[in-house]
C-alpha cells in the first residue's frame, strides 16, 4: 500500500518529566511535575525501551476487496494514588489494542456507515466485558478507580468516498491537491460548546467547584459529571471517550467525504497536534516523501522534546 504512511513515536523522557502548567479549579495556574501528575512513579533512569513498553496508542490498517480499513485508538491514562509504578501494559493500552484488532476478527459489511456503527457498538460492548472483569464490584471514583477508556477513530475508504467514525481528542483532516484544508474533524469539546442549554452547564460547573477540594478533585469530578453524559433529553453534554458504557456511543461522530484525486488525508492521536502549527509542515506533507516527513518529525521531537515529544500514531493516506 505504496500510498499509505504510518508512523508511530512512544513520549520522550523529557515529556514524561517535565514539569507542566496546570490550573485548578478556581483558574489559578501552578507548576506540578508531570510524573505526580500522572498519578505515577516513574523509573529514574527511563530509557527507550521502557518508554516504547508504557505507550498506550495502538493502530492498525486492513485492505478488503474494495475497501480500505483504518483504526487508531489512543489509551486514556489511568490515574494512580501516587505512589504506584505505570503499570505495564497499562489497562488503556489492552482497551486501545482491543479496539484496533476487531478489524481482523469482524466481517467487513459492504455498507460503510452501517460497518462503521456497527463496529463502534461491538467495540464498547468487549470495553464493557474487559472492565467488568477487571474491576469486578469495585465502586467507580473516576480517579484510582475507573473504566479503562480510549478515544478512538475507524475510517473507511471505498471508491472515491470517504467514511469515518471519531470520539475523543484523535483527529483528522482532509487537504486537497493544493494543500487547502477541505475537512476537518469535530474536536472532542463539539457537544459541550453546542449544548443549548447553557444554564444546565453552569449548574454543573458550580457543583464541581463546591465539591473540589484540589486540582485532582476537579479532574476526577469533571468525568464524573461530564464524561459520557446525557441529559433528560438524551442530549449529550460533555465529552465522550469509548468506556464501555452504553451513553458513549452517543458521543461517536459519523461523517462522510467525497475525495478526489490528490487529497491527502491525515489522521492521528492527539500527540500529534503541535506538529500541524508548523508552517512548514504543509509543504512537507503535500511532497508525498516519507523519508522527509520522518526526518520532518525527527528534528522537531530533538530539538523540542517538551512540545513535541508526546506519544503519538499517524496515519497519511494519498488518494489517486
Amino acid at each position: 500500500m505504496k500510498n499509505i504512511f504510518s508512523f508511530y513515536y512512544p513520549p520522550t523522557k523529557e515529556s514524561c518529566f517535565s514539569p507542566v502548567e496546570i490550573s485548578d479549579i478556581k483558574g489559578k495556574k501552578f507548576s506540578l511535575p508531570k510524573y505526580k501528575y500522572l498519578g505515577f512513579r516513574l523509573p529514574p533512569k527511563i530509557d527507550n525501551k521502557y518508554l516504547k513498553s508504557v505507550g498506550e496508542d495502538s493502530m492498525s490498517v486492513k485492505k478488503g476487496k474494495n475497501m480500505l480499513i483504518f483504526t487508531l485508538a489512543d489509551g486514556v491514562t489511568w490515574r494512580g494514588k501516587g505512589g504506584e509504578n505505570f503499570p505495564v501494559p497499562s489497562p488503556a493500552k489492552k482497551v486501545a489494542d482491543l479496539f484496533t484488532s476487531l478489524i481482523f476478527k469482524v466481517p467487513i459489511l459492504e455498507d460503510p456507515e452501517y460497518f462503521l456503527r456497527f463496529y463502534f457498538s461491538l467495540a464498547n460492548k468487549k470495553i464493557f466485558e474487559f472492565n467488568l472483569k477487571r474491576l469486578k464490584k469495585k465502586k467507580i471514583n473516576w480517579w484510582n478507580i475507573d473504566y479503562a477508556h480510549i478515544c478512538a477513530l475507524l475510517a473507511l475508504v471505498k471508491e472515491n468516498k470517504f467514511f469515518y467514525g471519531v470520539i475523543g481528542d484523535s483527529g483528522l483532516f482532509i487537504f486537497d491537491k493544493n494543500g487547502n484544508i477541505k475537512h476537518q474533524s469535530k474536536p472532542i469539546d463539539w457537544f459541550h460548546k453546542n449544548y443549548p442549554f447553557k444554564e444546565f452547564i453552569e449548574k454543573l460547573k458550580l457543583l464541581i467547584q463546591k465539591e473540589s477540594k484540589n486540582y485532582y478533585d476537579g479532574e476526577r469530578l469533571t468525568r464524573k459529571y461530564f464524561r459520557n453524559k446525557l441529559d433528560n433529553n438524551y442530549i449529550p453534554y460533555g465529552y465522550g471517550v469509548l468506556t464501555g458504557e452504553k451513553e458513549a456511543l452517543f458521543y461517536v461522530i459519523y461523517e462522510n467525504v467525497g475525495l478526489e484525486n490528490g487529497d491527502v488525508v491525515l489522521f492521528f492521536t492527539d500527540g500529534f497536534e503541535p506538529f500541524l502549527k508548523e508552517p512548514e509542515f504543509k509543504k512537507i506533507l503535500m511532497s508525498k516523501n516519507k523519508k522527509l516527513i520522518a526526518n520532518f518529525i525527527k528534528e522537531k521531537r530533538e530539538k523540542d522534546p517538551i512540545k513535541f515529544g508526546h506519544e503519538f500514531s499517524l496515519y497519511i493516506y494519498y488518494h489517486s
